[in-house]
């Protein structure tokens, strides 16, 4: 299963807290840019902390970077979802993303389309033979 499903299945319940952020970054990639941070939060007396680039579910949408950077230079808390299972799995954005889903069901409904079409065509020319 893909992380973004896993991700937003582990944090169905629904359970959020409030955390800081200790670092942010625009990071540079080959061919996309993505979001270094690290981030600390308390939940049930422990403290947990967050570092790395996957912090949403469904794709970071455009103004997601700006909201970070503002809440980073105002000092100012955001809101994390966890996994009241596994306390330590956070993630900051578990909103769906309708564009991507949509985008990625219709390539594999269409992938899979093809597919069959060509299987049944492949068979009936065995079948002819």
């Amino acid at each position: 299963m893909p992380r973004s499903l896993t991700g937003y299945l582990r944090t169905q319940d629904e359970v959020s807290v409030e955390a800081k952020i200790e670092a942010l970054d625009l990071v540079a990639g080959r061919k996309q840019r993505s979001i270094q941070i690290r981030y600390s939060y308390h939940y049930l007396g422990k403290d947990y902390e967050y570092s790395g680039t996957e912090v949403a579910l469904f794709g970071k949408r455009e103004d997601f970077y700006s909201r970070l950077r503002y809440a980073y230079r105002t000092e100012r808390s955001i809101r994390v979802w966890i996994d009241p299972e596994e306390p330590s799995f956070s993630v900051i954005e578990r909103d769906w993303h309708w564009p991507t889903m949509i985008t990625g069901f219709g390539f594999c409904g269409g992938f899979s389309v093809m597919g069959g079409t060509l299987i049944r065509f492949a068979r009936r020319g065995l079948r002819r033979s």
